[in-house]
């Protein structure tokens, strides 16, 4: 089965690896991070602690190995990320390390039958953290729904 793994380019890949290890508990995997000759970032794999992993490219690297054009590429985007985890008391450990370790609060983190929260990260990037339940019926997807739309604008 194929996993998914967000392919990230950040203006300073080694920045962002950094900050991933220390605010979300993130590993550097084995055989990772790759390295130019002046020691800077090209490709590094990281596993956070839900096991999901985060490729992370150098925009300035990658840029000059393939001779890329500026197209806004390294400065964050509007991609966000979901981190699933298997419990409440998962995302407040989380989200306690991350805001402790630079990152900000884009929606409150609410804890409870639909516990969810989302930061940003320095680099641009919002990471959507919560508990989603295996295979939710169909009644029990629309309860959902429409709880966090009633909800959606208490924090922004």
């Amino acid at each position: 089965m194929a996993t998914f793994s967000p392919e990230l380019t950040y203006l300073c890949a080694k920045d962002a690896v950094e900050f991933y290890e220390k605010a979300f508990g993130g590993v550097v995997e084995s055989g990772s991070p790759m390295k130019n000759d002046k020691g800077q970032y090209f490709f590094c794999a990281v596993r956070l602690p839900n096991n999901a992993r985060i490729i992370c490219f150098d925009y300035a690297v990658k840029k000059a190995v393939y001779g890329e054009e500026d197209d806004g590429v390294g400065q964050g985007s509007r991609v966000t990320m979901f981190l699933n985890f298997p419990e409440p008391s998962a995302v407040e450990a989380f989200w306690k390390t991350a805001t402790e370790n630079g990152a900000t609060v884009h929606t409150e983190l609410k804890v409870g039958a639909h516990t969810y929260g989302a930061l940003n990260d320095p680099f641009g990037y919002t990471w959507s953290v919560g508990v989603l339940p295996d295979n939710p019926s169909e009644p029990e997807a629309k309860k959902a729904c429409k709880e966090s739309a009633a909800t959606a604008g208490d924090s922004q």
